[in-house]
């Protein structure tokens, strides 16, 4: 796409100013315009306004989806473990099973969405890992663990998703003699395009 933008601008040239050509390395991975921006980027390329793109596969060939204001939501991970004590299956009461608090604990972090914060504030919570035990039936496990991401296009909202997560996941372990560990990854801020001048 950059370098389509490229040979078009270079080519027709209907434009005042100096056009800078950016192409942002490692946006998966972490990486990205906060790398470029920490190596002097700006200070080595100073520039009024950036405009960037997105592939987005399911809209028609030759099209653009663009808006005012937030666009595209922050992108967090998060990986939540509870910590109990082991034994043998046969012998529950001898245990801190740390799987049926982390099942308590994924079903509670959805009322977050639900009754933690405002109705028109969107915001996704989504697990999409979850791991306990080995590979025998009859062991309880001493760790469970699971994973997933957090969107929102508000930092207080995201905010406000990270304390009630410990808050939630602190509790329930501890409703069941377990300990719980939250690690909250900030990925990506949210894409908030400027109102056009």
């Amino acid at each position: 796409m950059l370098l389509g933008a490229a040979q078009y601008l270079a080519r027709h040239r209907n434009f005042d100013g100096t056009v800078y050509l950016i192409f942002q390395p490692a946006e998966e991975r972490g990486g990205g315009a906060r790398e470029m921006m920490r190596d002097g980027l700006f200070e080595k390329f100073p520039m009024e306004a950036v405009f960037g793109m997105h592939n987005w596969p399911g809209l028609p060939a030759g099209s653009f989806g663009v808006c005012a204001g937030p666009m595209m939501a922050a992108a967090n991970g998060f990986k939540l473990t509870v910590k109990g004590k082991g034994g043998h299956a046969a012998a529950p009461q001898d245990c801190a099973d740390p799987v049926p608090a982390l099942c308590a604990i994924g079903q509670s972090l959805q009322t977050i969405l639900t009754r933690s914060k405002r109705p028109l504030d969107a915001a996704v919570l989504s697990i999409t890992q979850v791991q306990a035990g080995g590979t025998v039936i009859n062991v309880i496990p001493n760790t469970a663990w699971l994973g997933g991401s957090v969107r929102a296009y508000s930092t207080d909202v995201v905010d406000l998703i990270e304390r009630r997560m410990k808050e939630i996941a602190g509790n329930i372990a501890a409703a069941h003699g377990c300990e719980a560990d939250v690690f909250f990854e900030r990925r990506y801020p949210a894409l908030v395009n400027t109102t056009a001048r």
